[in-house]
């Protein structure tokens, strides 16, 4: 049952800036020997519904001196892995809606009738370096309607180990363009927003890392003794890189008051906060919330869960068991839907079966390859 609380929001202004520099701190209790993740902090604002000791806390920031008690700052740089199926149809559901099934049927679609991306049913984000040598081919057949988010050197600089790893390609590696040139290719527009994606994501390989910086802000108030702290979490984009390249996943209506909270963890923060700095405080509220039931599985959500299972497991032998591939991986497809070799028999019907692992070292292009017909 979802259960009534209240948390305290107060807006600082720092003193002497300029008046359009603000920022909202939200009061937490703090919690020695507790986890610094983000459910344990949502946890420490949380204050009783009637409404006593919130009163009391509004009451001491409206009266107390503010400073900035600690200021962090985090650099995360963020890379843009290639395409295995899991991503892809992670990705796809994000952005789309599509189900797993629905990506999986697209891209063997592109794969089989179009010829225009490599094997889909893969669990590799790498290149092999003979299917690395074959990329200015493909960049010149994908490229043209990107020409202005390109890289310098895009399909002519030489990959690195984060993308080409003999090592880290087993039977497939990750999906990819094909050289197919895909103007006078009959699509639908769930097959273009696919092979969008997949070209999107080779292309983004010779762009920088995706650079953000989240800095943590502790406010404290001050009355006598007594200190009330407030929390604030801003992220600044540093460097697009890759993203620049990316699709912008729309907004879905109806969601801001509910993300709210949420939402607040990625305000821009004023520049030039120091800790000492004294703030004022402008504004300060207790808010009227409620818990949240678990956020639904979504089919992109459920993906990763799978992907990770067993990876916080207590009982070390099934840990680690799962660890590797959690429940299944995309590698684990029917023979009928494997890439396969075909052989005519001497009555006339093709026999399918399934094409052996590649031997470690070896490499190919897993490239749609036509059916032997008699």
């Amino acid at each position: 049952m979802p259960e009534d609380y209240l948390e305290v929001v107060a807006s600082f202004h720092p003193t002497g800036g300029p008046k359009e520099s603000r920022y909202q701190g939200t009061w937490f209790r703090i919690q020695p020997g507790r986890g610094g993740d983000k459910e344990t902090l949502q946890k420490a604002m949380r204050l009783s519904a009637d409404a006593e000791e919130a009163g009391r806390i509004v009451g001491r920031a409206r009266a107390g001196t503010a400073a900035i008690e600690s200021i962090e700052s985090e650099i995360q740089r963020m890379a843009p892995p290639l395409y295995d199926l899991t991503e892809l149809q992670r990705h796809a559901s994000r952005l789309f809606g599509f189900s797993a099934q629905q990506t999986l049927d697209v891209a063997q679609a592109l794969y089989e009738r179009h010829k225009l991306i490599s094997y889909p049913r893969t669990d590799s984000r790498h290149l092999s370096q003979e299917v690395a040598v074959t990329l200015p081919r493909i960049i010149k057949s994908i490229s043209a309607p990107y020409q202005a988010h390109l890289a310098p050197g895009t399909g002519e600089r030489p990959l690195g180990r984060r993308f080409v790893d003999d090592a880290k390609v087993t039977d497939h590696h990750a999906i990819i363009p094909t050289t197919t040139p895909p103007e006078k290719a009959s699509l639908s527009s769930e097959d273009r927003k696919i092979y969008d994606l997949v070209c999107r994501r080779l292309l983004g390989a010779w762009h920088d890392d995706h650079i953000t910086s989240v800095t943590t802000v502790i406010t404290a108030i001050r009355n006598g003794d007594v200190v009330d702290r407030f929390h604030t979490s801003g992220t600044a984009v540093q460097q697009v890189g890759w993203k620049v390249l990316d699709i912008a996943m729309a907004r879905k209506p109806g969601r801001g008051k509910a993300e709210a909270g949420e939402q607040s963890a990625e305000q821009v923060l004023p520049s030039g906060l120091k800790k000492g700095d004294p703030q004022e405080v402008v504004g300060v509220e207790a808010i009227r919330k409620k818990t949240r039931p678990p956020k639904r599985l979504t089919e992109g959500t459920l993906l990763t869960a799978m992907e990770t299972a067993g990876k916080t497991l207590d009982e070390k032998e099934l840990s680690d068991a799962m660890k590797e591939t959690g429940l299944g991986t995309p590698g684990r497809a029917p023979p009928s839907s494997r890439c396969c070799s075909s052989a005519a028999t001497s009555s006339g019907t093709v026999r399918v079966s399934k094409r052996p692992a590649r031997a470690s070292g070896s490499s190919r292009l897993c490239t749609p390859r036509s059916r032997v017909r008699r």
